[in-house]
């Protein structure tokens, strides 16, 4: 029961915060087999009190908030990566056309020098 009340009131000691079973069952350090098998009226109280709750506890929240931060932040630095990966392949032949052009000058060159 005290791992419900700390999962309860957002205060995990040993789980994400989670209001499921499985993170009910890290909080209480049981495999969750045995609150599912052995301790199911725990496991049903757990359920309606967090149903009660909503969706979400408390300590879940901030970390989802961070999560979809970290995302676009994510989604951001890919396309900037995008747009570099896009410049380099341009620069790359604009090298390559400067290189031809310099090779096709030596080359008129020599011919120059040996007539």
């Amino acid at each position: 029961m005290a791992a419900t009340e700390r999962l309860l009131a957002g205060v995990p000691l040993r789980s994400n915060g989670g209001l499921t079973v499985v993170q009910l069952a890290v909080e209480a350090d049981v495999k969750r087999w045995t609150l599912t098998h052995r301790h199911v009226d725990l496991m049903h109280i757990f359920q309606a009190r967090a149903k009660t709750l909503g969706t979400s506890s408390r300590v879940r929240c901030p970390w989802r908030e961070r999560v979809e931060e970290l995302e676009k932040a994510n989604r951001e630095l890919r396309e900037e990566i995008e747009d570099l990966r896009a410049t380099v392949s341009c620069y790359a032949q604009v090298i390559d056309g400067l290189n031809t052009a310099v090779d096709s000058h030596s080359r008129t060159a020599q011919r120059l020098r040996s007539v």
